[in-house]
């Protein structure tokens, strides 16, 4: 019988194939690039040592901007963008950029302030594909980079953009969008998001078995201070 942990480890087997790369490049720091110290977390993840600032600031901006494709940026899809920096151990005043740049996408897709179609453009705007060819132009890091951080920025978009419980077609089409400027296949793409669906429902199934737990011992409990 399979259980939940086989499965949990099954699906980090099929992301982590997903996300290699053919061959480990090794690289070295840039003259004049400020980098970040990587976290265990991503060397483990990655393989590398250091990350250049900018290429972690691209990496935000993009998944912000197409989460922020539907004409909303929802508290959820803020709290993965933290939570994620928070595993990373970013400095706060990345943090804060990164939310500074969120601040900014709510009101240029609010209602209120932004034209009708600037809010529902089905491909998220030219935003989102400058900031998918800044990311790939900019992309750098220090050590051996044994993961492909396209495949993984279009896992984390679409990560951050159903953390509100839904994919709107906006930001379905933003995601398709970065992921043909950055050289991921249609292919690949289809992989990931059945992926992210596989692991949304193993959380919901968790979720639920873990409830139910909760249920069956509260209801034990009562009965058995009743038949006392």
């Amino acid at each position: 019988m399979t259980t939940g942990k086989d499965l949990e480890t099954r699906l980090r087997e099929v992301r982590l194939a997903l996300f290699e790369v053919e061959e480990c490049v090794p690289d070295t720091e840039k003259v004049g690039v400020e980098y970040v110290d990587a976290t265990p977390e991503l060397t483990a993840e990655c393989g590398v040592e250091k990350v250049a600032r900018r290429t972690f600031m691209d990496y935000a901006k993009l998944i912000l901007a197409i989460s922020a494709a539907d004409g909303e940026l929802a508290d959820a899809e803020v709290k993965f963008f933290i939570d994620k920096a928070k595993l990373y151990r970013l400095p706060d005043g990345m943090i804060e950029e990164g939310m500074a740049f969120a601040d900014q996408f709510r009101q240029r897709f609010s209602s209120a302030s932004a034209p009708t179609g600037a809010r529902r453009d089905p491909a998220g705007g030219p935003t989102v594909a400058n900031l998918a060819r800044e990311f790939l132009r900019n992309e750098h890091a220090v050590g051996y980079k044994k993961r492909n951080a396209a495949v993984m920025a279009v896992y984390d978009s679409i990560k951050m953009a159903r953390a509100d419980g839904s994919y709107a077609d906006e930001e379905r089409a933003a995601v398709r969008r970065a992921a043909d400027i950055m050289g991921v296949s249609a292919e690949t793409l289809a992989a990931v998001e059945e992926l992210v669906d596989f692991e949304l429902a193993l959380e919901t199934c968790s979720a639920a078995a873990a409830d139910a737990d909760e249920r069956s011992g509260a209801l034990h409990d009562t009965l058995v201070s009743r038949a006392d």
